[in-house]
């Protein structure tokens, strides 16, 4: 198949690699190197190619990411139903997992839906709730009540950017934030 694809788009042989599907993201350096890519992308650019690296501490780390076998549960609540939105905090937690020989399993929650009523049922089966960023008023008052419901109930936290300032436990009225940034504060005093 790899020389009737290099025949018909006039391309080197050794430049026709197979995208294989494989279980994490991480494993597609080790896949490609076996087929030679990096070596032929040495080759076309002009560097000498010297010994195929061994790459120990990937291969270490996808070893560490097939045996974990314990689960830990996390929620990210936030507004933004695209999960791409939240792409870097994900990767993060999953990678922070593997590191500590646990899969992270994330869960979201729409704090656009998230009230006092349902709070309980949607993160009481969580080791730990991540406070998602996101500007605007949207949302806003979901991420008041999972802030208040994990600090009340000692469950970890983390609030990022928005998400810190929901956790604080300052708000004049259910679903009414009172925000103090030193920033707005010093905006205000300036004009």
């Amino acid at each position: 198949m790899r020389l009737k694809v290099a025949s018909f788009c006039n391309v080197d042989l050794e430049c026709v690699v197979q995208s294989e599907d494989v279980p994490s993201i991480y494993e597609v350096p080790v896949r490609m190197q076996r087929q030679g890519l990096d070596a032929a992308i040495l080759r076309k650019i002009g560097i000498p190619v010297g010994e195929t690296p061994a790459m120990l501490p990937w291969n270490r780390f996808l070893e560490k990411q097939r045996r974990a076998t314990r689960e830990v549960h996390i929620a990210l609540v936030g507004k933004y139903d695209l999960q791409d939105a939240y792409k870097s905090i994900r990767e993060s937690l999953n990678l922070a997992g593997i590191y500590n020989d646990v899969k992270a399993r994330l869960h979201f929650v729409n704090s656009e839906q998230l009230t006092a009523d349902n709070v309980a049922g949607q993160l009481k089966d969580m080791a730990g709730v991540v406070i998602c960023p996101g500007f605007g008023r949207r949302g806003i008052e979901g991420k008041i009540v999972a802030a208040e419901y994990t600090r009340t109930r000692d469950i970890p936290t983390f609030g990022i950017c928005l998400g810190m300032q929901n956790g604080d436990g300052r708000h004049d009225a259910p679903g009414r934030l009172r925000v103090r940034t030193r920033a707005r504060q010093q905006s205000r005093r300036s004009l």
